[in-house]
């Protein structure tokens, strides 16, 4: 079993709940985890959050989750202005349009998230953008960790610090850490922070704030969401007095570092193998931010009058399509005759969202073709069933008349 664990303040469990439970409800149906809130005033020390610790077998669903509560918590940081709120609850990062995602880790994998020297978490900076805090102080084998950027940096980031601190531990280590749900508020703290004394003139609090009009973070977010936008991470001198483990700025280090050896390209498992929507998605969230917004294009060829029936009377369907993918599709003639090419060029998945739904109705009227011909198939045998039955009955009753005649 595979475990996440978010530190959220009571609103954004309220937005994970949702009305009766409803929302928290149709995610673990959807996505088929299960999601266990801390109780109420059941705080993580220090802090005014609770755990949420999300479980699944495959690590693909609970990447997921927290993609969505990423979201739930621009939404709920758009009215976060109005209340009084704990250094802790803010959700906001210091710059505009950035936000911050508290994690729960396992204190025995953080070191894998932070790397000999500060690599790890180095790089992680260096590709997304994201600022990445590692609280010193733990608690019954729990070590805050504090994801901060705007939405697109946050969804490269997360992915990465998750998988880091996933690949260290072992199944028995992960089973032991994931079933704790409740922290004891006098457990001791364990970390650097309660070997030193506390953490600092802030007494380990978030301090993190930077304030801003509701409608500009909602504005940056839509814009953060569709064009993948991102800021260059500060530098770690603010946060000296924190208690944290902050990375120095170093350049970003070779783009193949995560590659597997050659030798082991033998044994790396095929996406088709699995669940091929949870690798895109997981491709996604590690693409150069941005760029998937880029016009990108991939054409195929196909019969001439399937090509009609597929864009439909007056291009209608090709229209749609090119309307909700946000693409633009071209027919062009083929150098082979009686062929003719599909041409779209736009964002990378709107792409291939337009490629997906042409051949969706491809083999569409493929299958309607297929049912029509076993309709026919099954018509002619039924005709010539009851054809042999009507003459089989028509030969018995000539043989029974037959007989009647020669007795008589």
């Amino acid at each position: 079993m595979k475990y996440v664990k978010a530190l959220c303040s009571n609103s954004v469990i309220g937005a994970i709940l949702g009305h009766g439970g409803g929302v928290c409800k149709d995610w673990e149906q959807e996505l088929r985890i299960h999601i266990k809130v801390a109780r109420r005033d059941d705080y993580y020390p220090n802090t005014k959050c609770r755990l949420v610790v999300v479980s699944n077998p495959s690590l693909e669903p609970l990447l997921i989750f927290l993609e969505r509560l990423v979201a739930l918590i621009v939404d709920v940081a758009a009215r976060e202005e109005k209340w009084n709120l704990d250094d802790s609850e803010v959700l906001h990062g210091r710059d505009q349009g950035e936000f911050i995602l508290r994690l729960a880790l396992p204190h025995a994998a953080t070191s894998a998230v932070i790397g000999p020297r500060g690599d790890k978490i180095k790089s992680i900076r260096a590709h997304t953008g994201a600022k990445v805090f590692v609280e010193n102080d733990a608690f019954d084998g729990h070590q805050m960790t504090r994801v901060i950027g705007p939405v697109s940096s946050l969804r490269r980031a997360v992915p990465l610090v998750i998988r880091a601190a996933d690949e260290c531990l072992t199944q028995d280590a992960m089973d032991k850490w994931g079933i704790i749900d409740t922290l004891d508020p006098n457990a001791p703290n364990t970390g650097k922070g309660g070997k030193k004394g506390g953490k600092g003139k802030e007494g380990g609090k978030d301090s993190t704030k930077g304030r801003g009009k509701a409608s500009h973070w909602r504005e940056d977010f839509s814009r953060s969401w569709s064009r993948g936008r991102s800021r260059s991470p500060r530098g770690a001198a603010e946060h000296e007095d924190r208690g944290e483990h902050v990375a120095e700025e170093d350049p970003a280090p070779p783009e193949d570092e995560d590659l597997p050896a050659e030798e082991d390209d033998e044994e790396l498992p095929l996406l088709c193998d699995g669940n091929m929507l949870e690798a895109l998605h997981r491709t996604k969230t590690e693409f150069p931010s941005g760029r998937d917004e880029l016009a990108h294009a991939i054409s195929c060829e196909l019969p001439s009058d399937r090509v009609m029936q597929i864009v439909g009377e007056n291009q209608q369907y090709l229209n749609y399509v090119q309307k909700v993918t946000a693409t633009s599709i071209d027919l062009d003639q083929a150098q082979s005759e009686g062929n003719q090419v599909i041409a779209i060029q736009g964002p990378l998945l709107g792409v291939y969202q337009a490629h997906f739904m042409l051949m969706k109705k491809y083999h569409d009227q493929d299958v309607a073709e297929e049912l029509r011909l076993q309709e026919e198939e099954e018509m002619r045998r039924k005709q010539e069933e009851e054809e042999a039955a009507a003459a089989e009955a028509e030969a018995a009753a000539a043989a029974a008349a037959e007989e009647a005649a020669e007795a008589a």
